[in-house]
């Protein structure tokens, strides 16, 4: 569209966000990933996932990065 704005927080000409240090964030920006596929029920009618799922995202990922790292052992967890 001529004349449209670019998203707020985007830099004009770039697909990427400001980072908090003021360089462009990509993602070399973050050194840990984990794909995660959507259930059926993550989505709604319109296919879009459930914003409340990002939190189970969220925590999903966070638990992966834990047990990698070896500071969470779900085998010994009580």
């Amino acid at each position: 569209m001529s004349g449209s704005r670019p998203a707020r927080g985007l830099t004009p000409g770039t697909q990427s966000y400001p980072a908090p240090y003021g360089g462009p964030m990509d993602r070399t920006s973050y050194p840990h990933f984990l794909a995660i596929t959507t259930r059926w029920k993550d989505n709604d009618v319109y296919g879009h996932v459930n914003n409340v799922e990002y939190y189970s995202f969220f925590d999903t990922v966070i638990n992966d990065f834990l047990i990698r790292a070896g500071e969470l052992d779900i085998t010994a967890a009580t």
